[in-house]
């Protein structure tokens, strides 16, 4: 397997930066960058996304970058052999699919909140009433739009609508909109499902019009 460092690596040079620019881009020490180029340190969860959105330019990267992300062990001191509980190999591997999905999905909000940050819109992340809590509450004119981050497409349309509903009935909010990276036959057929008046599912391509016109 590709150690992380190399990965690394190989992604800076295609960007053409070098480990003091990335530091700066990042916002970690040129210490730390060598350190994880050499493989002496692992990156922490928000350093790891910062990274990806620096040096990834399409899903082929950024999966290269969790497949040796989350291969990467971490440095600890000797210690007497013991034995290990064994783990089975279909848990490892549905572990490491989540930890894939959490990475691209921690991304994908970061990618929400740049563009509502680009939109010039007034807005609170993690806006919470008692415990119903949204990623982003818009605000502008007098209106409030809740906006939740949905990366996976492909499931948990339920959990979704129930969301909905709580946020609209908890939730000072005018409108709900669900945000998604990309469109699917799953996503349209929910839009179906879900629309009504104060709720909308938008892709990441529309979401600024959907926000601006949610907020006329």
């Amino acid at each position: 397997m590709v150690s992380f460092g190399e990965v690394v690596r190989v992604l800076m040079a295609r960007r053409g930066t070098n480990g003091k620019q990335l530091a700066a881009d990042i916002g970690i020490s040129p210490t730390s960058v060598s350190k994880i180029v050499t493989g002496q340190s692992k990156p922490r969860q928000t350093t790891l996304t910062r990274l990806m959105k620096r040096l990834c330019t399409n899903p082929d990267e950024e999966q290269m970058v969790i497949r040796a992300f989350t291969g990467l062990l971490d440095v600890v001191p000797d210690q007497p052999e013991k034995s290990e509980r064994p783990i089975p190999e279909d848990e490892l591997e549905r572990v490491i699919r989540y930890l894939e999905l959490k990475s691209m999905s921690v991304a994908f909000r970061k990618d929400v909140e740049a563009l509502i940050q680009e939109s010039k819109l007034n807005y609170q992340t993690d806006f919470r009433v008692d415990s119903f809590i949204c990623d982003f509450l818009v605000q502008l004119r007098g209106r409030k739009v809740a906006i939740d981050c949905k990366y996976n497409v492909n499931r948990d349309w339920d959990r979704t609508y129930a969301t909905v509903k709580l946020f609209r009935e908890h939730l000072p909010c005018d409108e709900v909109v669900i945000a998604i990276p990309h469109e699917n036959d799953l996503s349209r057929k929910a839009r179906e499902e879900i629309k009504g008046d104060g709720v909308s599912i938008a892709s990441l391509k529309n979401l600024g019009n959907t926000i601006r016109a949610c907020v006329k």
